[in-house]
């Protein structure tokens, strides 16, 4: 089970990488939603393949978020999702200038 989880984050950091970089360029709203997805898929997969001593501010973040998105009159959808689109602009600087250095 450890190695699907691990694949899955792989193929998640591989995914988001590369649609970070194309809706750089090309923004389409299918591709903002995959981005989203993969998000989503990296927190999960993230969650799962590290202990909580290793996820700490991850999770600290995502909780003070949600907690921000439930005392604003935001749809919790429509929250969750800018807020994932938002995590690109950190995550893609965390994972697309190791790959360039």
């Amino acid at each position: 089970m450890q190695s699907v989880i691990t694949w899955g984050l792989r193929i998640s950091i591989v995914s988001y990488t590369f649609l970070h970089l194309v809706t750089y360029f090309f923004e389409k709203r299918l591709l903002l939603y995959a981005l989203a997805c993969c998000g989503l898929f990296i927190l999960i997969f993230a969650s799962l393949s590290k202990t909580l001593r290793q996820f700490k501010l991850p999770f600290f973040l995502f909780i003070t978020g949600f907690i921000i998105l439930l005392f604003s009159k935001v749809s919790i959808g429509e929250g969750l999702y800018s807020g994932l689109l938002q995590m690109r602009s950190i995550v893609g600087l965390l994972v697309i200038v190791p790959m360039i250095s």
